[in-house]
């Protein structure tokens, strides 16, 4: 099963001109205008334990697909599917430079979610592996860039993710250090994980990496086996240095323009929505403007004739004054528990109900959560909802991306999707969901055909079993869901079988269905036309 997806993947940037654009785009956002694509249209796949090392010239997108990967950015447009943890790996990336290295150290731990204890583990071996002595508990501002590096890669190194991205950071600091980092990675390598090596070393990519990703300003070049796309790469750029200034500066052109012709094919598409969006835009400066004139009235209020401020009941008094203020200060609440199901591809929960607050995680498209008080944040027009992680830790999450769940279908609908699989499942649809809330010895005492060894557990405590074409996803000693992987069937009979969904992605690659015990999400490639994976999880 695939890692990291990346499907259609765009992320432009708009380039401003003049002060008064770029203030004028805070009010009014405009899709017209200059734009630089940093990658556009990029899809692709990898598998769990693959070693991807990215190359590509200077302004290619090396370092928007890190942070892509990472989390930090999210893309304008197309999907991206991260299973499990990622952490970027570059010069200072994440390093607070007024704290300490060893507060450095707390900050990043806490923010990957590890607790006191775990950090106070980790912090010693970090100091031993960057070999910055003395200097770890200078403020990181008067780091080199070298020492820097060598902080921010031990400090991932030992949080011990899923996923590690390094972007250029051996390519600062002595030799010695960047074989120790290596051989770290190959460690790594050895265990199982899945690194993005960034890196304008192709030497260093020849070392340990099993695949290339090459991009090529914006574009998706090459991706396949190792030695087949470094020949094609190390062509490219002895031809690319016999180029004139003017030949290079002219290549970048018509890659930008192959980009925005690109993104012309889907603003038909987009069209509708983005008359969505503008609409929210005008109505949220509306608010804006009413609330600022409210805020002015309030502040003259002792200038405005008694008659005036008299109501037809009455005069105003103090405690009315002091409920009308509390009005205004204190968000509405309900009281009422509600459930919530996740339409988005990827959604960030945030501390507090705000989108400047701190990133607490990411949920993503068919997580469903119970929430019982929703929150208003007026500066940007938005209502939050609080929602209660796996983690046990309470976040928030706007209400753009959550759905209400409605009436859910009859369970006997799964009936129906059983004689819809084919026979790499043996129509066992219900057989296989019988299993979802059970234990993991109940499974192994019941099930009779070969089950893999579990997995690692993953940051949220997850646990994989594959049997052929089905896999148990295990948490706390339960089968949280139970997932049907690659079925022959398409997304029409799926729909056909179940009915319209009750929602779908914002990219249409995603059903979510909701049945009297179950939840169901499906995955789908709409390029192939084909259901990737049928996930079915016990309410």
């Amino acid at each position: 099963m695939y890692k990291v997806r990346f499907q259609h993947v765009t992320k432009k940037y708009r380039l401003y001109h003049t002060s008064s654009e770029k203030l004028k785009s805070l009010f009014l956002r405009q899709n017209d205008g200059d734009y630089h694509y940093a990658l556009s249209d990029i899809s692709f796949d990898v598998e769990e334990g693959e070693i991807i090392g990215v190359i590509g010239l200077n302004g290619s997108g090396k370092s928007t697909l890190s942070n892509l990967i990472a989390g930090v950015t999210m893309p304008d447009s197309g999907t991206i599917e991260i299973n499990g943890t990622s952490l970027l790996i570059a010069i200072s990336s994440g390093l607070n430079p007024q704290l300490t290295g060893r507060e450095n150290i707390e900050l990043k731990g806490l923010m990957m979610g590890l607790t006191k204890s775990q950090i106070e583990t980790i912090t010693p071996q970090v100091i031993e592996f960057s070999e910055i002595g003395k200097f770890i508990d200078q403020p990181v501002k008067t780091y080199s860039s070298g020492m820097k590096a060598r902080l921010g890669f031990s400090i991932s190194v030992n949080v011990d993710p899923d996923i590690l991205v390094i972007d250029e950071a051996l390519s600062v600091g002595d030799q010695a250090f960047a074989d120790k980092c290596l051989d770290k990675i190959n460690e790594f390598k050895e265990s199982g994980k899945t690194i993005f090596f960034v890196s304008h070393s192709l030497g260093q990519i020849k070392k340990f990496c099993t695949k290339i990703l090459w991009l090529h300003y914006g574009q998706l070049q090459a991706y396949g086996e190792l030695n087949e796309v470094a020949q094609q790469y190390q062509k490219f750029v002895e031809e690319h240095r016999k180029l004139s200034s003017a030949e290079k500066e002219e290549m970048k052109e018509f890659y930008q323009n192959k980009a925005k012709e690109q993104n012309e094919m889907y603003k038909p598409v987009r069209k509708q929505r983005k008359k969505n969006k503008k609409k929210a835009r005008v109505a949220g400066l509306g608010v804006l403007i009413a609330l600022g004139g409210g805020a002015f009235l309030w502040q003259q209020r002792d200038s405005i004739p008694q008659s005036v401020q008299e109501s037809k009941q009455g005069p105003i008094t103090e405690q009315q004054v002091a409920s009308d203020v509390t009005k205004i200060e204190e968000p509405k609440q309900t009281e009422t528990i509600k459930r919530f199901v996740v339409t988005g591809s990827e959604v960030f929960v945030r501390q507090t109900p705000s989108a400047e607050a701190t990133k607490l995680g990411v949920v993503r498209f068919g997580d469903v959560f119970e929430v019982q008080k929703q929150e208003k944040d007026t500066k940007k027009d938005l209502l939050w909802a609080e929602v209660t992680l796996l983690s046990g830790q309470k976040g928030w999450i706007s209400t753009q991306f959550l759905m209400e769940m409605k009436q859910p279908i009859s369970d006997a609908s799964l009936s129906s999707l059983d004689r819809r699989f084919q026979p790499e499942f043996g129509a066992k649809v219900l057989q296989f969901t019988s299993y979802v809330g059970k234990t993991w010895d109940d499974l192994k005492k019941q099930y009779k055909g070969v089950l893999t060894a579990p997995t690692k557990p993953s940051s949220e405590g997850r646990m994989y079993v594959n049997s052929d074409n089905v896999q148990f996803v295990i948490r706390e000693n339960k089968i949280e869901k139970v997932a049907f992987q690659n079925p022959s069937i398409k997304p029409k009979d799926i729909v056909g079988t179940l009915g319209k969904p009750v929602t779908t992605s914002e990219q249409q690659d995603g059903y979510f269905y909701e049945t009297d015990s179950y939840y169901i999400t499906i995955q789908v490639d709409r390029v192939k036309d084909s259901v990737i994976a049928v996930f079915v999880t016990k309410k």
